[in-house]
């Protein structure tokens, strides 16, 4: 079991207990790892990013089943000079 951080310190995302979840190895190190890497592609590029993420738990765990995620970034479009959306949203689930 990993301790996830739901927004990556490489997002600047603090280690405080709000933030931290337990996952297994592959949702934290594969699923979410794929979601870390997009949101810093979308900054990268110069994008504004929107990112949610809430996890999802059954009566009396404090282990979540899922994380249901949302991405949604603007640009500004050079074909058409219009403010663009790419959004994106999912749900991982948390099995090992």
């Amino acid at each position: 079991m990993n301790r996830a951080h739901l927004i990556a310190r490489t997002l600047r995302g603090q280690s405080i207990q709000e933030n931290v979840v337990p996952l297994y190895a592959r949702p934290n190190q594969s699923d979410m790892a794929k979601i870390e890497n997009q949101i810093r592609r979308r900054l990268g590029m110069g994008q504004r990013v929107y990112y949610f993420i809430k996890p999802e738990y059954i009566a009396y765990s404090d282990i979540p089943i899922g994380l249901n995620y949302y991405i949604k970034s603007y640009y500004m479009s050079p074909m058409t000079r219009r403010l663009e959306a790419n959004v994106d949203s999912n749900y991982i689930r948390n099995v090992p």
